[in-house]
């Protein structure tokens, strides 16, 4: 289906990202910055095809079980693709860093912290999700409002990030410390979220 088609092309999207990025990551000036933006664009198609592919699967009543799998698993792998690749190339440029300043320690755990939190509460839900479907209890677990915000500002932060580092040029310079703002405020979603699901979790096991 049309749907299971976009939600493919978005995982075969994840090794162009990382060509992109890391071809962004040996170039300088001008066309590094060309590179970094489009690795962002990439990511962005890829974040407007997860909205299209569940809008057609419910305008055209095309839902499958497959779609139903891949789909979440996809959004997880190009974001946590997309968060090791920022956070490694900071890690990089400490390293290569001939003084180590407390705002280059401070920018690389502005990345490498919410990185962290993000994909482990990812793992841990999908292994939630997991445990309660076999219960019959899926429902008890599934994607709520908090969700839904937390991914759209996740989405919009790694954007943000992925178009350029803070030292690149005027509009860079602007985008990015946004996108680092963006992504401590994703992390206190993924949290929140996460806890609720937990929460949710317990009182539908308490009901049993």
């Amino acid at each position: 289906t049309l749907p299971n088609v976009l939600t493919v092309l978005r995982v075969a999207a994840i090794p162009l990202l990382m060509l992109v990025f890391c071809v962004a990551s040996y170039q300088t000036g001008g066309q590094a910055e060309a590179w970094r933006f489009a690795s962002a664009a990439v990511f962005g198609v890829a974040c407007i095809t997860d909205f299209f592919d569940g809008w057609l699967a419910r305008k055209l009543n095309a839902f499958s079980d497959f779609g139903a799998f891949l789909d979440p698993v996809a959004d997880k792998l190009m974001v946590a693709t997309a968060l090791i690749l920022l956070t490694s190339t900071a890690s990089v440029d400490l390293a290569a860093c001939a003084a180590v300043t407390r705002l280059r320690v401070g920018e690389f755990a502005a990345l490498a912290a919410p990185t962290a939190i993000i994909i482990s509460r990812e793992i841990g839900v999908s292994a939630l999700r997991e445990w309660m479907a076999k219960l019959s209890l899926a429902d008890s677990v599934k994607v709520g409002l908090m969700g839904k915000l937390k991914t759209t500002v996740q989405m919009l932060a790694i954007a943000a990030l992925l178009h350029g580092p803070r030292s690149a040029s005027s509009t860079a310079a602007l985008v990015y410390p946004s996108g680092i703002v963006a992504l401590q405020l994703a992390a206190l979603l993924t949290v929140l979220s996460g806890v609720g699901y937990i929460r949710a979790a317990v009182a539908a096991l308490d009901q049993r």
